[in-house]
């Protein structure tokens, strides 16, 4: 994976896959529930697609549904590539946290989307922080597994603004968790 810092929007056009971070809560009208963060953004975008109801009824016929939830991991349009908007779920409710375990779960059907879509560049929102309520650092170790072909965007320095001081030795063992290769890790 490749840290990015900025706007990810930026990055829109040149992506083969544009992920953003979203819940499970579809509403009973089937629009999915997209009040905060990225998916704001993304609803207020594509406003005239009435994207949250074509996410919703898509998280409806392909997603499990557990309870007043449903958990579908990673939605990418049966239009791919032409269609690259996707949702890399993050967190069920969006009334609560994100938790690692969902964004787990994502970044495994990421892997597996990859596997099949070999050279696919990939942008995406880092998931699970802002409105997600987790801190970069503890959500980090979850996305190193996936390939330089993933760009994970921040939109600040999070390592100057997190909850404790980044020392060398910190550095050294987010380095490591990239097996010490530089061009697995982008810090600036």
């Amino acid at each position: 994976m490749i840290i990015e810092y900025g706007n990810i929007w930026s990055a829109y056009d040149e992506a083969d896959l544009f992920l953003f971070p979203g819940n499970g809560v579809v509403k009973r009208d089937n629009r999915l529930v997209m009040g905060a963060g990225m998916a704001k953004q993304v609803r207020e975008q594509f406003r005239q697609f009435d994207i949250d109801l074509m996410l919703g009824s898509a998280i409806k016929n392909s997603a499990i549904r557990k309870g007043n939830f449903w958990v579908y991991g990673l939605l990418v349009s049966d239009n791919y590539p032409e269609a690259k908007l996707g949702i890399f779920q993050s967190k069920v409710d969006f009334r609560n946290k994100s938790s690692i375990e969902m964004i787990r779960y994502s970044t495994e059907r990421l892997e597996e989307f990859l596997y099949q879509h070999r050279g696919a560049q990939v942008h995406m929102a880092w998931p699970g922080v802002g409105y997600g309520g987790l801190d970069h650092y503890d959500v980090l170790p979850t996305l190193s597994v996936l390939p330089n072909s993933v760009h994970i965007w921040t939109r600040t320095h999070w390592s100057k603004r997190s909850r404790f001081h980044v020392t060398d030795d910190a550095i050294a063992d987010l380095e490591e968790l990239f097996d010490g290769d530089p061009d697995n890790f982008y810090y600036s």
